[in-house]
């Protein structure tokens, strides 16, 4: 799967392949190797809510043809509901929500009896951020719309994770890029380019300073916070029904910066973040945004797509792809 990126405001566009109703058969060649390594049994679904409306997922079944598609079990010729136990949201970045949007999320987290939640990006870093240091007009903007106050944006990500702690058994934050930019600011500027968040900032500075932010602050904060969210490190790792899910997707093997095609590289099957726009590749799978499309720095063409991933016990991952007009994702809710 693949998001093709299209002017802000146009039809969103996607490529799939299918995947295979058909037994294995590879050469016995390097090719043929890496073909069969990424054999994938599956089919695409494709619901036409109106002649404007038309939703599309991919669908992984088992060797013996078993498959879940949403809540739905097929398993010998049997259909039965099955509650699913995972969603990974698209990139979160709370200070940047979309009200229509996070509702949405909500309601398929209802729909698909889902109580468990990872996320990536919660903290947007748009309050205190070192690309926006030496930009007088960025700041000036964000002084004029009030989104340079640390101190609320802290407070706004915590409203937002209240509801996971509430509603969920279980939350996952993994450790995301985003986060480091507030690291960041610890060690490339002064409590005194901060006046207005000066106190809040000599605060997380000592946390720094201390040892006891040592995955980052950010953790630190919701670690300290909330006792059914987990905040894990860049270095962590987090393994559900064989899929690798603390993998953000911003850094990439031996310094290099992330990409799917490296993650999908993996011996470990992984569901990441970051790029904002929905993918998958081999045994990697991207998920989107679960908040507003404009952050200010992102202009022009974008592949950018309310989306999320799935995982189910049997280890299945589906990508769920939000209509970016009436936010229905299926036609049978």
């Amino acid at each position: 799967m693949r998001s093709v990126a299209v002017l802000p405001g146009q039809k969103e566009k996607f490529l799939f392949s299918t995947g295979s109703v058909t037994m294995p058969s590879f050469t016995d060649t390097v090719a043929g190797g890496k073909a069969a390594e990424n054999h994938s049994y599956g089919f695409i679904v494709v619901e036409i809510e109106s002649d404007e409306v038309v939703h599309t997922r991919s669908v992984s079944a088992n060797e013996f043809g078993e498959f879940n598609d949403l809540i739905y079990r097929v398993q010998n010729g049997v259909v039965t509901k099955e509650a699913v136990e995972c969603l990974v949201w698209g990139d979160s970045h709370f200070a940047q929500k979309e009200d229509r949007v996070t509702n949405a999320f909500r309601k398929l987290c209802y729909d698909l009896k889902i109580e468990m939640s990872v996320l990536h990006d919660v903290w947007d870093s748009q309050s205190i951020n070192v690309h926006n240091i030496k930009n007088p007009i960025v700041q000036f903007q964000l002084m004029k719309e009030g989104k340079d106050d640390l101190r609320k944006e802290l407070d706004q990500m915590n409203t937002e994770l209240n509801w996971f702690n509430n509603n969920m058994k279980k939350t996952i934050v993994v450790g995301s890029n985003h986060d480091d930019m507030l690291d960041r600011a610890m060690y490339q500027t002064t409590w005194q380019e901060h006046i207005k968040n000066a106190e809040l900032f000599v605060e997380m500075l000592s946390l720094t300073l201390s040892g006891k932010a040592k995955d980052g602050i950010i953790p630190y904060y919701i670690n300290d916070r909330f006792n059914k969210i987990t905040a894990l490190g860049v270095n962590d790792s987090y393994i559900k029904n064989n899929i690798e899910l603390a993998l953000h997707g911003h850094k990439g093997p031996n310094g290099s910066k992330g990409s799917i095609k490296s993650f999908a590289q993996l011996s470990s099957k992984t569901i990441i973040g970051h790029s904002h726009s929905p993918s998958i590749v081999g045994g990697c799978y991207q998920v989107g945004i679960s908040c507003s499309k404009q952050h200010g720095y992102n202009s022009g063409l974008s592949g950018w797509a309310y989306n999320g991933v799935t995982l189910n016990k049997h280890g299945k991952r589906q990508s769920i792809t939000f209509n970016q007009f009436t936010m229905s994702y299926t036609t049978l809710y």
